[in-house]
């Protein structure tokens, strides 16, 4: 390229110099010189602007190359998680179905277990009946359906309740309606959760196995022996000394219930 440019420049110079002479000659040939000089620096320069701009080129393609294979790579891990990703959301959807059924039967479980042991305590001995209850009332209900868990330790701690009842003996003084109208005034001895004795000031023995909700149907027994063996077990009650065993005579009017 530059070969032709400077033969171009030599023949158009020619050209000139035929039809002069002279200094005039000089001075022309020093002018076309220049201007040959200044073409050849235009050139250069745009020469270096477009290797400049080639580079340039060159080296986006490279990063180009480089970002495709970076996003093909990217592309093929993100489906990798993806499909990770939809195994492990079936894998979540059965265990979270078989999660929601055994919930289901749980729920089923205690409401079962909580009818129960309603049952038990209404048509169980008339001992703090409303306030056993109390656990079962519509707003604890409700409070505790909010959440499986604190439903199930609300009916576990209703059943540990029950239990240290069953486990426990009580004396208390009470008053009791006698058949005949009088007003006998005397003490209840709690036996666990098993049956209620009515031992009097006055001598009378009355007892209880069961009631409707708290209303129970007492039954007075004349038995000077029982009378005797309850205040004993009453004292014993009282004063927290239970021996290991209390013998404590059954009437036939017991056996008969």
């Amino acid at each position: 390229m530059r070969v032709f440019l400077v033969i171009a420049a030599v023949v158009v110079l020619s050209t000139l110099v035929v039809g002069t002479s002279g200094s005039d000659k000089a001075e022309i040939l020093k002018e076309r010189a220049a201007q040959l000089r200044e073409l050849r620096e235009k050139y250069e320069t745009e020469r270096l602007k477009l290797l400049q701009r080639i580079n340039s080129l060159r080296e986006r393609k490279i990063r180009l190359t480089d970002s495709k294979e970076e996003m093909k790579k990217e592309v093929f891990s993100n489906e990798q998680i993806v499909n990770e990703l939809k195994k492990s959301s079936l894998k979540w959807r059965e265990e979270l179905s078989l999660l929601e059924k055994s919930l289901e039967e749980i729920n089923a479980l205690m409401t079962e277990r909580e009818a129960a042991l309603m049952q038990r305590i209404e048509k169980g001995l008339p001992y703090l009946v409303e306030e056993r209850l109390s656990s079962f009332s519509v707003s604890q209900k409700e409070e505790r359906e909010k959440s499986p868990q604190r439903r199930l330790d609300g009916l576990l701690d209703a059943y540990a309740k029950e239990l240290r009842i069953v486990q426990s003996w009580e004396a208390y003084r009470d008053f009791l309606d006698h058949p005949d109208g009088r007003k006998l005034r005397g003490y209840i001895l709690r036996a666990g959760m098993m049956i209620l004795f009515f031992v009097s000031d006055s001598g009378e023995v009355a007892f209880c196995f069961g009631g409707d909700r708290g209303n129970a149907t007492w039954r007075f027994v004349k038995d000077g022996g029982l009378y005797r063996r309850l205040r004993d077990a009453v004292r014993y009650v009282r004063r927290q000394t239970i021996p290991n065993v209390i013998a404590i005579p059954i009437p036939r009017e017991m056996v008969k219930e």
